[in-house]
């Protein structure tokens, strides 16, 4: 297991916007669990959300017989996650050092 120590919460942020090194920094804070699952399967459910409600058939692009989404959409979405997985890691770092700077005060 990890030794308790605080955590550069920037630094944490950075690796949770880097696809395999958020697992890695949710390990650091011992949320691995919890950030598998957010930020798996929230991917996975943006990415059906985007695909159902928000884009209808109007934008998607025909190559033969290939159908795609529109790039600006894969983009817009991509951004706002990326967001999201940075304001949990931030939040999620902040109240490790908060615990670890009780646990010395203790």
């Amino acid at each position: 297991m990890n030794e308790k120590k605080p955590v550069n919460v920037i630094l944490q942020v950075v690796f949770a916007i880097i696809p395999i090194s958020d697992v890695i920094a949710c390990h650091k804070i011992q949320k691995l669990r919890v950030g598998l699952l957010l930020y798996w399967a929230g991917g996975a459910v943006v990415q059906i959300v985007q695909f159902f409600v928000f884009f209808g058939e109007g934008y998607y692009i025909a190559f033969w017989e290939f159908e795609a989404r529109l790039p600006e959409s894969v983009v817009l979405f991509t951004i706002l996650f990326l967001i999201l997985k940075a304001i949990v890691m931030k939040k999620w770092s902040q109240q490790w050092n908060k615990q670890y700077d009780l646990e010395i005060k203790n």
